[in-house]
């Protein structure tokens, strides 16, 4: 299993042009005006994004394959901010903690991403100039801890999100710094910015800025409804914790007193009402408190009006009160809670929103529609909070920690996601949650594919006989917690024998869980990856942050045989499938002084650089095409590579996947490529349209086929319209058609040439009755078809 050091550091990077190809603005930045900024501004080195974009500028992509989205379009991963279009309630903006900026026409009946050609997907922040709605900032990074996206700072667009520049206030790659909270006065044209390493003030849109504030985590920052020029900001991690306040448009800024505590908070968030602009609310996080304090009169005196479970409020917190009704106040964090007397007493309301909550908006135009953003996604309310409803179709940001599948059917996946449990694949869009928590590793057996192994953090191993529809606890044996992520493997061979690095100890099981028991590997400091030989099955590898163990005994005994000068940050290793002697191991950093790839063709005991011609990201995830072992495929911070040399060189393979930070890569043996991603869901590559030519004659029958077809969202449903795949390894005249039961032809699908590659085509089933289709594609002198079963 791969394991990525820091599932953040997602580039941190200035850019000097613009970030995407097509009709976008000039980087408005100069050079940075500030003295003593350059802690926070670099303009000194190519960043490893513009490296990737040149990179694949060069490659003509029109011959590479395209991945496709398997979802979950019904399950979206955690909402960091969500901002309501000023003049129309239908245009909604919402921000993904590693997913990017989504835009919804509907009121969140559909969305669309807007950023997944930007260097970070961690979306913290939004603001939109109210007097002009197609202007538009955003600020990036998730800043909450050590494990989660960083971002590259505050990105403006003109025309409502289409497109994107960097503004003057950028982060360079070391530095994981993060924005909490942007405002702009369109009085005034101030814009500010509230960032994990100080205060900025920007006059010009953000081109240039000052830095106000120096020391401290700025977690949030509100205009004084009305006023031109009075602004509430909070910060902790300074000398004076707490709520500070400017009256003459950001340029200096007072410590508040009149009540407010005065010694370490842990976070806080503030909110303003234009139904009273002298009331202030601020909830802040004290030890294990969530403390909400009111001012009634601008900020001079405050009361504490409740405390409430502070639990998970060190990174999930907010606060909002009604633009009509002073008095009406909501507060998020591990629950929801809903105040109609001003904070003094509270009731827990929502329940049905999963927990936990990290943002709040109101509808500037319609105070009865109320949105929640959070762990789960985004949820809309337009009775005043009485009821909510998911608008989360299509909004595909769950943050994938691992995947895992079936050698036997491409219709069965696991993956592992960070608050939304372990979710099941079966060969539509819409995924099956098995497993609560957070999921991370997930084994599938190769004889058996209804048994399944699902866990969550710190290594709580959970077994299913009926292909994950239910699971029991498997951890009798097992002394010890494990890490956070803690990497498993099964046996190739055999569906009972796994094994499981927890702390400084690997356990085994021959009889599938019960029990488990402790292995030899000295040294061993939790583990981060297993590799097996496919070919040679006593053969295993287990690497943790710097060291390299082998064993040939079938995992009984494991000797190391390399320490890694890596800075602790090997994340993923891959065996050879017919050679033990050839291993890979990743590293997931983007210190230039590491190398991000090294092999061995010894058995571990020497070990040879092999990024070569990377451009330097953190690399996650490494495996082994079985059918030709030359081919090798990276998963980074920003994308997957391929290489079809055993890594003497990498060609990046990203033809519609995101510029996402990509977990876990998997090979599948009809010809597939899987990987997770942290951030964008699933994703699925045919390599029949990847060098054809370079696939030998070793390889499985399934790569060898002349054609190949898969259908997406089968059976079809009424709220799933299918989509069918298809795959030519000749270019040639193809039909490819539906047929009913009867074998009359109901539907054309596609009629014509076709190129040497993957396509895909809807398949309308509007109008068609319940019952048995075939879909037949004909090309070449060859025939494949597969069932299509519509649901009515």
């Amino acid at each position: 299993m791969p394991r990525r050091c820091s599932i953040v550091s997602t580039a941190a990077i200035l850019l000097a042009t613009p970030l995407l190809a097509g009709p976008v603005l000039s980087n408005p930045a100069g050079p940075a005006p500030q003295p003593g900024d350059d802690d926070f501004i670099s303009r000194a080195r190519l960043s490893t994004w513009q490296t990737l974009r040149e990179f694949e500028s060069t490659q003509d992509r029109s011959t590479l394959p395209t991945w496709f989205n398997l979802g979950p379009t019904n399950v979206a991963g955690r909402t960091l901010a969500i901002e309501v279009h000023p003049d129309n309630s239908d245009i909604v903006f919402t921000g993904s903690a590693s997913g990017g900026l989504w835009k919804s026409t509907d009121r969140g009946a559909s969305w669309t991403p807007m950023t997944d050609d930007l260097p970070s997907l961690a979306v913290s922040a939004i603001e939109i100039d109210a007097a002009e709605p197609n202007h538009m900032w955003i600020g990036t990074g998730e800043g909450w801890g050590g494990d989660f996206v960083h971002g590259v700072g505050v990105l403006e667009s003109w025309d409502g999100g289409e497109s994107w520049a960097l503004t003057g206030l950028s982060y360079d790659v070391e530095e994981g710094r993060d924005i909490f909270e942007l405002e702009y006065n369109e009085t005034t044209g101030t814009l500010l910015c509230a960032a994990d390493n100080g205060l900025f003030r920007s006059t010009d849109d953000g081109a240039t800025w000052t830095q106000l504030m120096t020391q401290g985590q700025w977690k949030d920052v509100k205009q004084k409804p009305g006023s031109a020029g009075t602004y509430y900001a909070c910060a902790q991690s300074l000398t004076d914790d707490g709520v500070y306040r400017s009256t003459d448009d950001g340029l200096t800024w007072t410590l508040l007193g009149g009540g407010l505590p005065t010694d370490t908070i842990a976070n806080c968030r503030l909110a303003t009402t234009q139904a009273n602009p002298n009331l202030v609310y601020w909830a802040v996080l004290r030890g294990s408190d969530k403390e909400i304090y009111r001012s009634t009169d601008g900020g001079d005196s405050w009361q504490l009006r409740s405390t409430q479970d502070g639990s998970e409020g060190w990174q999930a917190l907010a606060i909002a009160v009604s633009s009509a009704d002073p008095d009406l106040v909501f507060s998020n964090g591990n629950a929801s809670y809903r105040s109609t007397d001003g904070g003094a007493s509270w009731t827990e309301w929502a329940t049905n929103v999963p927990a936990t909550h990290h943002a709040i908006a109101t509808d500037p135009s319609d105070d009865a529609v109320l949105w929640f953003g959070g762990e789960a996604g985004s949820y809309l309310s337009e009775d005043g909070g009485a009821t909510f409803v998911p608008r989360n179709s299509g909004l595909v940001t769950v943050q994938v920690s691992a995947i895992n599948h079936s050698t036997l059917s491409l219709g069965l996946a696991l993956g592992g996601s960070q608050g939304n449990g372990t979710l099941r694949y079966t060969g539509g869009a819409s995924f099956d949650q098995v497993l609560d928590g957070n999921g991370f590793q997930c084994e599938v057996g190769s004889a058996d594919a209804d048994i399944v192994w699902a866990q969550i953090q710190f290594g709580q191993h959970y077994r299913s006989t009926d292909g994950g529809t239910t699971f029991v606890p498997a951890n009798d044996g097992i002394g010890e917690p494990g890490p956070w992520a803690t990497p498993t493997h099964m046996d190739y061979g055999d569906d009972q024998t796994l094994w499981t690095a927890h702390g400084i100890t690997l356990y085994k099981t021959t009889t599938g869980g019960q029990p488990w028991y402790a292995t030899s590997a000295p040294g061993l400091a939790a583990g981060r990856s297993i590799a097996q030989c496919w070919a040679q099955r006593d053969h295993l590898a287990v690497c943790d942050a710097s060291n390299v163990f082998v064993s040939d005994d079938h995992g009984e005994t494991f000797q190391q045989v390399a320490h890694l000068l890596v800075g602790n940050a090997l994340s993923d290793i891959a065996i050879h499938p017919n050679d033990p002697d050839v291993m890979f191991v990743t590293v997931s950093s983007y210190s230039p002084a590491v190398s991000k790839v090294l092999k061995t063709t010894d058995g571990g005991q020497n070990w040879v650089d092999f990024t070569h011609n990377l451009p330097g990201e953190p690399c996650n995830t490494v495996v082994f095409d079985r059918d030709d072992p030359d081919r090798v495929y990276l998963g980074t911070d920003l994308g997957v590579y391929a290489s079809f040399d055993a890594g003497d060189a990498w060609l990046p393979l990203n033809v519609g996947l995101p510029h996402v930070v990509c977990t876990d890569l998997r090979w599948h043996p009809q010809g597939y490529l899987r990987v997770g991603t942290y951030g964008r869901g699933m994703w699925e590559l045919d390599l029949v349209g990847l060098d054809p030519s370079a696939v030998g004659d070793n390889a499985s029958p399934e790569r060898l086929s002349p054609l190949t077809m898969r259908i997406h969202a089968n059976p079809a449903t009424a709220g799933a319209q299918p989509m069918v795949r298809f795959g030519l390894r000749d270019a040639g005249e193809v039909d490819l058609a539906l047929y009913d039961a009867l074998g009359r032809r109901v539907r054309t699908l596609f009629h014509g040439e076709h190129e040497a590659r993957v396509d895909s085509v809807p398949l309308d089933t509007s109008g068609l009755r319940g019952g048995v289709y075939f879909v037949r594609m004909i090309a070449g002198g060859h025939t494949v078809s597969e069932k299509l079963v519509v649901a009515r």
